[in-house]
């Protein structure tokens, strides 16, 4: 008998270039292809190029990265994770982007679903994690790959 899945600890949002807003609906299932996620809706209907801030929001809090610039928000408040590639200046007590260099940041998320077992002889689960990676990727000064992700439990 299939398990029904629990419910997302977080679900997510974006804001695009247009102003427009996407958002997860609950069951975390696409419009398009009932086998597939929302994300998949994002991705096929506004396209990743297109996301401007990306956040996930639940059990009260809202962590959201900005894609225009690459700082990240935790109910937002700034959180910067190591150099931000700042394209319009620098940033108070981080990297500059000095060479203006920066290719345009892309968005990076996804779910790490792990299950965890004791094996005696019988396997027995013993519980289950969901991970949630979300940040951004561009080609920094050289041409040379950056990733940031935060990882929420």
């Amino acid at each position: 008998m299939p398990a029904t899945p629990a419910p997302l600890k977080y679900l997510f949002g974006a804001k695009l270039r247009d102003g427009s807003e996407f958002h997860q609906n609950a069951e975390d299932q696409s419009n398009l292809d009932s086998k597939r996620s929302s994300f998949y809706d994002l991705i096929h209907l506004h396209g990743l190029e297109n996301v401007e801030l990306f956040q996930l929001a639940g059990e009260g809090r809202v962590y959201l990265v900005d894609l225009r610039d690459g700082h990240f928000e935790v109910n937002g408040a700034p959180l910067y994770v190591g150099s931000c590639p700042r394209l319009d200046g620098a940033m108070p007590g981080h990297l500059e982007d000095v060479t203006g260099k920066w290719g345009p940041l892309r968005l990076i998320y996804f779910r790490r679903h792990r299950e965890f077992l004791t094996i005696n002889g019988v396997i027995n689960p013993t519980g289950n994690l969901t991970e949630f990676h979300f940040g951004w990727q561009g080609l920094g000064p050289g041409d040379k790959n950056h990733q940031q992700t935060l990882i929420l439990l």
